[in-house]
């Protein structure tokens, strides 16, 4: 299994320097071509004036949208000529987040950041929860303050589900590149050693060399045992199964995978459903 293709997202009004940093050193290193995309849809303005006015705004706006997103994609190819990364850009006058699930489709992993402080707004951003669910493909979020750095140490957040299983197999090309290899459970039964066992040599079979270990669980939930875990390992990856649920256009991630991405600021995080 390969990754060849990276779709990195970029909010219009998102700076992004360090995904972009990662994003390269991604490309770089796994041969893959890297994919920029961005998104915007203009907010529909209803004026007292009547149709003629409404239509001039709503060209106007969707020109400027266009001509900003044009200027991204300018700025994108030139940064990876300048950085020899194969890559190519697009852009959508749609919603963020159907945009870029939709645009999912010509990559093997997508790159992105979390929702962030500030109010979402459905308009100007993706919204990483359903890019997740939407997209198909495993998402690697990436903070901020994160370092843009391949990851180093990954820590496995393993419960025996499917959208753990998958996430472990979507992630093995950058598992590959990491230094060490945590697979950690949180008391999963008495078959925990078993199971850990067969995800290590899953692992090995694909060049990945990996342990196992099982903890107890901590005074609080799942999350923050995961959490105290993966600080005490100074995890700069994770690597997790998404869990959420449907909601009203839209999808919400689960506690634990929520939790995951809004205590470690510094921590990249794989997902796949």
């Amino acid at each position: 299994m390969t990754i060849k293709s990276i779709l990195v997202h970029f909010d219009i009004e998102d700076p992004a320097e360090a995904r972009l940093e990662l994003a390269f050193r991604l490309a770089e290193k796994l041969d893959a071509t890297l994919i920029g995309a961005g998104a915007c849809a203009f907010e529909p303005i209803v004026q007292p004036d009547g149709a003629f006015a409404f239509a001039t705004i709503t060209v106007q706006t969707k020109d400027e949208i266009r001509a900003k997103l044009v200027e991204m994609g300018k700025r994108f190819t030139e940064a990876a000529a300048a950085r020899e990364v194969k890559a190519e850009w697009r852009h959508s006058l749609d919603l963020p987040s159907e945009a870029i699930s939709r645009m999912a489709r010509s990559a093997d992993l997508v790159l992105s950041r979390p929702n962030g402080s500030r109010p979402w707004d459905p308009f100007r951003a993706a919204d990483v929860a359903d890019v997740v669910m939407k997209s198909g493909r495993p998402v690697l979020v990436a903070p901020p303050a994160a370092k843009p750095e391949i990851a180093e140490r990954a820590f496995i957040a393993w419960k025996d589900t499917r959208e753990a299983r998958r996430a472990v197999k979507d992630a093995v090309p950058i598992l590959a590149i990491a230094k060490e290899v945590l697979v950690a459970s949180i008391e999963e039964g008495d078959d925990s050693s078993a199971v850990l066992a067969d995800v290590v040599a899953y692992l090995g079979r694909h060049g990945v060399k990996a342990r196992a270990e099982t903890f107890e669980r901590g005074p609080g939930d799942t999350a923050s045992s995961l959490l105290s875990v993966a600080g005490d390992f100074n995890a700069d990856l994770i690597v997790a199964g998404a869990y959420g649920h449907s909601r009203f256009r839209e999808w919400a991630f689960g506690g634990v995978t929520r939790d995951l991405l809004s205590e470690l600021p510094m921590t990249q995080v794989l997902l796949s459903n």
